[in-house]
């Protein structure tokens, strides 16, 4: 999103831009909030489980490398096959990759908002 919005700022003759009474280009209020709002309702899910799920993923085989080799190394037995079969780390794992979902869906919501109230800002302040 942000690069549309940088891109159309980018472009005076695109729809994000008019002519005001004073003759200077203007950013169009109307037309960028309908871009946010486009953007504020359109369904990111697919998008923030596959960089959740990657995020855990490698954070899951790096610790799983780490941990079977600090125990083989202080007990002498490979549990590796233990810890990837274990239920309590796949829960873990599985609560790990939700919450991570939910912390990318707040990142966009949050800069959405940002973005709307600075031009709602702007056009109470006749800008």
């Amino acid at each position: 999103m942000t690069d549309d919005v940088e891109r159309a700022m980018q472009q005076p003759q695109g729809s994000f831009f008019m002519d005001d009474a004073k003759g200077f280009q203007a950013i169009s209020a109307k037309a960028l909030m309908k871009v946010l709002e486009k953007y504020e309702k359109s369904d990111r899910t697919s998008q923030a489980e596959n960089i959740a799920n990657g995020f855990v993923s490698r954070g899951d085989a790096q610790n799983h490398t780490e941990v079977s080799t600090n125990l083989k190394n202080q007990t002498g037995i490979d549990l590796s096959a233990y810890l990837r079969n274990s239920p309590n780390i796949v829960e873990r794992v599985n609560e790990l990759t939700v919450s991570n979902i939910q912390l990318i869906k707040s990142i966009r919501t949050q800069y959405l908002d940002k973005v709307q109230n600075a031009v709602m800002q702007a056009m109470v302040q006749g800008h």
